[in-house]
């Protein structure tokens, strides 16, 4: 289950280092598009430019291994991970508190109580290894979003119809944009300029 291209992106980096073949190995490097050395490498930097926290502008990215005493597990692959800011921890599913640890990993890393719970594990006797990635971003706008702004206007649906539609104004620091002819793109920036969204609008007028 993923919520973010990032966390998606991180456990198939970490599933290509326990490919048992050269040939799995090499259709992960085929889908990911980096092999496992610039994978690695890229994947390192994301870390460190988004692992932040200040009063007004956090993101952390944290990422878990969760293996049942079921097995024992190599120890290189352990070693792997950690590479990869991944924490290796090993548990028994079947003991009640040891998977509630798991579950307030995953609540403590987005600082959210019973954001997941037992029944979201969906685990079952064939259950040996569970993987984490979360991505957790609270910043303020550098420019903020006032509700005493929005205006009421009218909206085009495709057959013509006019609905009144609220929409929020907001002021833009635009010091550069770039121009891809059919398309414009621009930068909104967050709070101490830690963070931005990027913006991609139609170049039609």
């Amino acid at each position: 289950l993923s919520y973010s291209i990032t966390g998606l992106y991180s456990i198939l980096n970490e599933l290509q280092i326990a490919a048992s073949t050269e040939e799995l190995a090499n259709q992960f490097d085929s889908l990911l598009g980096l092999n496992k050395q610039l994978r690695n490498n890229f994947y390192r930097k994301l870390i460190y430019a988004n692992s932040f926290a200040m009063t007004d502008s956090t993101t952390q990215i944290k990422n878990a291994a969760f293996f049942d005493t079921k097995y024992n597990y190599s120890s290189s692959y352990v070693n792997e991970l950690e590479k990869l800011c991944c924490e290796a921890y090993q548990i028994d599913f079947k003991n009640e508190n040891d998977v509630n640890k798991m579950l307030e990993w995953v609540n403590k890393a987005v600082y959210t109580d019973k954001f997941i719970d037992k029944d979201f594990l969906g685990m079952n006797r064939e259950s040996i290894l569970y993987y984490f990635s979360t991505l957790y971003f609270k910043n303020a706008w550098n420019k903020k979003y006032l509700s005493k702004d929005n205006v009421v206007e009218p909206f085009y649906l495709l057959d013509g119809t006019q609905i009144d539609t609220t929409y929020m104004k907001h002021s833009y620091s635009i010091n550069s944009y770039y121009d891809y002819e059919s398309y414009i793109s621009f930068e909104d920036y967050y709070l101490n300029g830690n963070a931005s969204i990027t913006y991609i609008v139609p170049n039609i007028f």
